[in-house]
């Protein structure tokens, strides 16, 4: 459920984003006095070409906030996590070794999710809707 809220989020700014994009690089760029990275009118992408134009600068953001927004969303407590993922896979009882750290060897007490966790919350909420 926690990834289908993912990539369901992901799709919809893509979906508002790229049109959006292509609209408003050109003033933009005009009043940035800088150029306008569209190609032919449209943005630059695997398909319409121009991705070279792009700072390695942009790709390595991008990448960090990715990186940072997971790294944020695993470490939440409520989450059952990698190792509480292994646990139940079975890893305790081949391994003898407790791995999720719920004080037991075999199934985790960590799966059973707390009620008020809701997947996909990640606490961020600017506009107050929750």
């Amino acid at each position: 459920r926690e990834a289908e809220l993912k990539h369901g989020r992901l799709a919809m700014l893509a979906a508002l984003g790229w049109p959006v994009a292509e609209e408003l690089n050109g003033p933009i760029s005009k009043a940035m006095g800088m150029q306008s990275t569209l190609v032919g009118g449209l943005d630059p992408s695997i398909l319409n070409g121009g991705l070279e134009a792009i700072s390695p600068i942009y790709w390595g953001g991008v990448f960090m906030f990715g990186a940072i927004t997971e790294i944020y969303a695993s470490k939440m407590k409520s989450r059952a996590g990698f190792r509480a993922t292994m646990a139940a896979l079975g890893a305790e009882d081949i391994t003898g070794i407790d791995i999720d750290g719920d004080g037991q060897v075999g199934s985790p007490k960590m799966l059973a999710m707390d009620m008020s966790y809701m997947p996909g919350d990640l606490g961020f909420d600017p506009l107050g809707l929750y």
